[in-house]
């Protein structure tokens, strides 16, 4: 709906924001803070997380692998649920980039909007 693609938008539009920020104006040397410590981690632990990772990522690909096959018997109705899928991803994903520009880039983009003016 309408209402989930503007909060993706907004959403995507904020963490690019904050990436765009952090990269275009890194803190001075002195201000950075060393890494935090690492908390100590158990041989036991790290296997569970490993194994809780390879489980996930197998149920991701049986997802993935029976929802396409779904979509490939479906025939030219699956798809077009793939392509308008795919187009919903990509602007989505524009306009989020868009909006994150316009809001890191507030100089330029008035810099821009004065040179057109003119010319």
């Amino acid at each position: 709906t309408r209402h989930l693609r503007r909060l993706g938008v907004r959403m995507l539009a904020e963490s690019l924001t904050q990436r765009f920020a952090a990269a275009l104006s890194p803190p001075p040397k002195h201000e950075r803070r060393p890494p935090p410590e690492q908390l100590p981690v158990s041989p036991a632990s790290e296997a569970l997380r490993r194994r809780r990772a390879e489980r996930l990522a197998g149920v991701r690909r049986v997802l993935v692998a029976s929802h396409l096959q779904r979509q490939v018997r479906a025939g030219w109705r699956g798809a077009a649920a793939i392509g308008a899928v795919g187009l919903l991803f990509f602007r989505v994903a524009v306009v989020a980039f868009c909006k994150a520009a316009v809001r890191t880039l507030p100089g330029a983009v008035g810099g821009i909007r004065r040179a057109v003016l003119r010319g």
